[in-house]
């Protein structure tokens, strides 16, 4: 159904007004200027908060990709292969740290930005 203007928005639009996409947009904005470390800090105590380890398992999965995008060739084939996973943990407890920490700022801001409602 429509109006004389044309079609109406659908009620999940996006860029409907009073739905908080500017908002959303402006967190996202915000979340790009942090330092990557202050990126992982949020995003774990974000997950900490909800008690989402599903999120924790995700940075895990990621980190040999995110190593391999740093430059950490040896790190990321090491870390797929099923007998080094004291090294990915010990790198997990440095996910905050250069490099590694760049590469998972993506990870971060999108779910800063889909659970973070404090600041949406």
């Amino acid at each position: 159904m429509g109006t004389a203007n044309g079609p109406m928005a659908p009620t999940g639009d996006p860029m409907r007004p009073g739905n908080g996409y500017a908002a959303h947009m402006a967190l996202r904005e915000d979340l790009e200027q942090l330092s990557s470390k202050e990126l992982h800090d949020r995003a774990m105590k974000l997950a900490r908060h909800r008690l989402d380890l599903g999120f924790l398992w995700e940075v895990a999965k990621t980190m040999p990709a995110a190593e391999a995008a740093a430059g950490e060739l040896d790190e990321a084939e090491a870390h797929v292969a099923v007998g080094n996973v004291i090294g990915l943990i010990e790198d997990f407890f440095q996910a905050d740290e250069g490099a590694l920490a760049d590469a998972l700022r993506p990870l971060y801001i999108d779910y800063i930005a889909k659970h973070d409602k404090a600041e949406a």
